[in-house]
């Protein structure tokens, strides 16, 4: 009965996907566990039966065989030790020992009990709620799980990629005020100007790839200057006014960023001007501060020569351990 009872708390908190991962990669323990939890409902069906059956002869023979109110107490305290404590207690290498060592004798008899055995399970199955809730009732819930995700040992989902998904369920809580660039840092750009070395050599060290540009006073926004446009027109001498785009769209400082992200799709534009209640121009918001949010951190690459077609048609990457759905390869797995 206590056998029983343990084999089936240390295979419930066996990983299936975990075990079939390293099983496939060669792992020799975790592919002779695996031959026995493969079977899932059907192990558990077996494990309960010899449970009760155990425990009912287990209890026949106490009575039979001890006095009434000592019997009684063996019993209990059974009872206590089988399926309260045992269940309840945390997982230990002995268990996995057990299960380890008694694989091939169990994986043998499921070998031929399993069509019996599939059977049964789904008869219970029928009689049960078919669907046990996730425990996930909003997005808080996933970042919380992500953030587990993050000190679980052995996890191979890169930091990057769960930082990224917990801050796309967190942007549409965020507002444009909360990332755009203040008036104060802006670089904006007079009409009146005229494309120079020096003006671009004053603009690129800014670090912005869109300039505001203004006509007499800052808060006449006209047009959009691109870097890129004013680079191909260097070389002659002309007015940013000549060069700029003249769209200029506009986003309120309270608007969320799903809504902002939208206005970019839409609009296909990479620079809004970001105005207050009052219609009065605070700061700016770009497609890469949108970029930024979504990525949650700056991106850090060992290969960073973009503009040489040799360097990127050379470089290898390391490819990603990837998980397998299961598959028919499953069954080679067990056999």
């Amino acid at each position: 009965m206590l056998l029983s009872i343990v084999l089936n708390k240390t295979y419930h908190e066996l990983p299936i996907k975990e075990l079939r991962y390293k099983a496939r990669h060669g792992d020799q323990p975790e592919k002779t566990l695996y031959k026995v939890s493969a079977y899932g409902a059907s192990l558990t069906t077996l494990l309960v039966i010899t449970t009760v059956l155990a425990a009912a002869g287990c209890f026949i023979l106490l009575t039979s065989e001890l006095s009434g109110w000592f019997a009684f107490l063996v019993i209990v305290f059974l009872l206590w030790l089988g399926f309260l404590w045992l269940p309840s207690s945390r997982p230990s290498s002995f268990g996995r020992h057990l299960a380890i060592w008694l694989a091939r004798p169990l994986a043998w008899k499921l070998n031929y009990t399993h069509p019996i055995l599939e059977k049964l399970s789904h008869l219970t199955h029928d009689q049960s709620a078919p669907y046990g809730h996730t425990g996930i009732y909003d997005s808080a819930d996933l970042i919380e799980l992500m953030q587990w995700q993050k000190d679980q040992p052995g996890s191979r989902i890169p930091t990057i990629e769960l930082n990224m998904a917990q801050s796309v369920l967190n942007f549409g809580d965020k507002l444009v005020s909360d990332i755009l660039i203040p008036r104060s840092e802006v670089h904006s750009v007079s009409a009146a100007d005229h494309t120079s070395p020096v003006l671009i050599d004053e603009l690129h060290k800014t670090g912005q790839s869109f300039f505001p540009v203004y006509e007499s006073k800052k808060d006449n926004i006209v047009g959009t200057l691109f870097i890129s446009d004013l680079v191909d027109q260097a070389k002659t001498d002309q007015s940013v006014k000549n060069i700029m785009r003249r769209d200029v769209y506009y986003v309120r400082e309270n608007f969320n960023l799903l809504k902002v992200f939208n206005a970019f799709l839409k609009t296909h534009h990479h620079l809004f001007i970001v105005v207050d209640k009052f219609e009065e121009f605070i700061g700016v918001v770009t497609i890469e501060n949108l970029i930024s949010e979504v990525l949650g951190e700056e991106i850090s690459d060992e290969f960073d020569n973009y503009e040489n077609k040799q360097a990127v048609a050379s470089f290898k990457t390391k490819e990603p351990e990837v998980v397998d759905s299961p598959t028919s390869e499953d069954q080679e797995v067990i056999e």
